[in-house]
C-alpha cells in the first residue's frame, strides 16, 4: 500500500501543469502590404493610365481584351498555416515570461528571403532574440515576393505574437 501511495504521488505531480515550461502563445497575421519606392510608385501610375487607354481603346472598338494587372502580395511557400505551424514548433518561450502583446513586421525582399525584422511591444530582450532566432531558420525563409505589374517589388508583412 505504501509503495501504491507513492506511485500514485508521483504520477500526480509528473502531470502537474506546473512542470509545463512553456507559454501559451497565440498568433495573428495582420496585414500583407507590398512596398513601392517613389520611382516605382511614378511608374505604377504611368503603367494604368497605359492600361486605361488600353482598355477604352477595346471598348471603342468593340473587341474582347484581357489584361492582367493583379498584384500578388509576398507568400509563404506552404501557405500561412504552414509558416504559423513552423513559427510555433520553433519558438521556445519560457513559463515566467511575462504576458505581453508583441506587433513583428517582416519585410521580404526581392531575392524571397527576409530582409528585415521589426519588433515592438516586448517584455524583455530574451523574447525579442528568440523571435528574431525563429524568423532566421531556414525553414522560415522560404518566401515567394510580391509581383506586380512592374515585376518583384519588397512587401511588408505585420502579425501580432500574444503571449499568455
Amino acid at each position: 500500500m505504501k509503495y501504491l501511495s507513492v506511485f500514485f504521488l508521483i504520477t500526480i505531480f509528473s502531470c502537474s501543469p506546473f512542470l509545463n515550461k512553456e507559454k501559451y502563445v497565440e498568433l495573428s497575421i495582420l496585414e500583407n502590404k507590398v512596398l513601392f519606392t517613389k520611382p516605382d510608385s511614378i511608374s505604377f501610375v504611368k503603367e494604368n493610365e497605359r492600361v486605361r487607354k488600353f482598355s477604352d481603346s477595346c471598348r471603342d472598338n468593340k473587341l474582347n481584351c484581357y489584361y492582367d494587372n493583379e498584384t500578388f502580395p509576398a507568400a509563404y511557400r506552404g501557405g500561412d498555416n504552414m509558416f504559423r505551424t513552423k513559427f510555433y514548433d520553433n519558438l521556445k518561450i519560457k513559463k515566467f515570461t511575462k504576458p505581453s502583446n508583441i506587433k513583428i513586421k517582416i519585410i521580404i525582399g526581392k531575392q524571397n528571403n527576409i530582409r528585415k525584422v521589426e519588433i515592438s511591444g516586448f517584455q524583455n530582450e530574451n523574447i525579442k532574440n528568440e523571435i528574431i532566432r525563429v524568423l532566421k531558420l531556414r525553414e522560415l525563409n522560404r518566401w515567394h515576393s510580391a509581383n506586380t505589374l512592374l515585376g518583384v517589388s519588397d512587401s511588408e508583412i505585420s502579425f501580432f505574437l500574444k503571449i499568455k
